[in-house]
């Protein structure tokens, strides 16, 4: 994974997180060596078909159509 700064990392594990029964992410990275976790926006909103609104103290996440 080719990170910011430059860096180069290897991601160690590939997987799924069932947040909900309708809301799952598949092929998600674990990267030993970062200290956070990220979530790919473009991926939620174009693929997963999911909306997000952002304000000034938190993130919402809807599924298109509910």
């Amino acid at each position: 994974i080719h990170l910011p700064n430059g860096a180069i990392v290897k991601a160690y594990f590939s997987g799924t997180v069932q947040f909900s029964p309708n809301f799952i992410i598949h092929d998600l990275l674990y990267v030993q060596k970062f200290n956070f976790n990220l979530l790919s926006i473009s991926k939620l909103i174009s693929s997963l078909k999911y909306s997000l609104t952002f304000s000034h103290d938190s993130c919402r996440i809807l599924e298109m159509g509910t």
